[in-house]
C-alpha cells in the first residue's frame, strides 16, 4: 500500500516538474511590465522577453516594426547590428557568471561561512578585479 501511495505522489511530482514552461514578460498599455505564460496578441508587436522558469532572460524578441520603418533600409541593418550586439553581450555575460560560479565552488567552497571569511580567502576581491563589468 506504502508503494502504491508512494508511486502515485512520484508520478504527480514527475507530472508537475514536466508542466513548467517559459514565463513571458512584457509591457502592458500603462506602460506597466506584465510577467505572465503567454503574451496576449495585442502586446506581441510590442516586443517581450522570454524568461526561462529561474526568471532568467534566455531570449528576447524585439518590437514589431512599422512599415515605414521597415523600409527604411539603414535602420533595419542598424537594428540587426545592434540585435547582434546585444546577443554577444549577454553570451559574453553567460560566459563570465559559469566561469564566476566555478570559480567560487572550487576557490571558496561551495558556501562560505560568511562574507568575511569568503573576502579573507580573496575570493570577492580577486574576482571584481579579474573582470570589470560593463553595462
Amino acid at each position: 500500500m506504502v508503494s502504491k501511495q508512494l508511486a502515485l505522489v512520484l508520478v504527480l511530482f514527475t507530472c508537475s516538474v514536466a508542466t513548467v514552461d517559459n514565463l513571458y514578460r512584457y509591457k502592458n498599455e500603462a506602460g506597466g511590465t506584465v510577467a505572465d505564460w503567454h503574451v496576449p496578441a495585442k502586446f506581441a508587436g510590442r516586443g517581450y522577453e522570454v524568461l526561462n522558469p529561474l526568471g532568467e532572460v534566455i531570449k528576447v524578441v524585439p518590437r514589431q516594426l512599422s512599415d515605414s520603418e521597415l523600409n527604411d533600409k539603414d535602420l533595419v541593418e542598424r537594428l540587426k547590428r545592434g540585435a547582434e550586439a546585444e546577443r554577444a553581450r549577454l553570451a559574453e555575460w553567460e560566459r563570465f557568471f559559469v566561469a564566476l560560479q566555478h570559480h567560487r565552488r572550487h576557490r571558496c567552497g561551495s558556501r562560505p561561512r560568511s562574507i568575511s571569511a569568503a573576502a579573507g580567502r580573496g575570493c570577492v576581491a580577486e574576482i571584481a578585479q579579474s573582470r570589470p563589468f560593463t553595462a
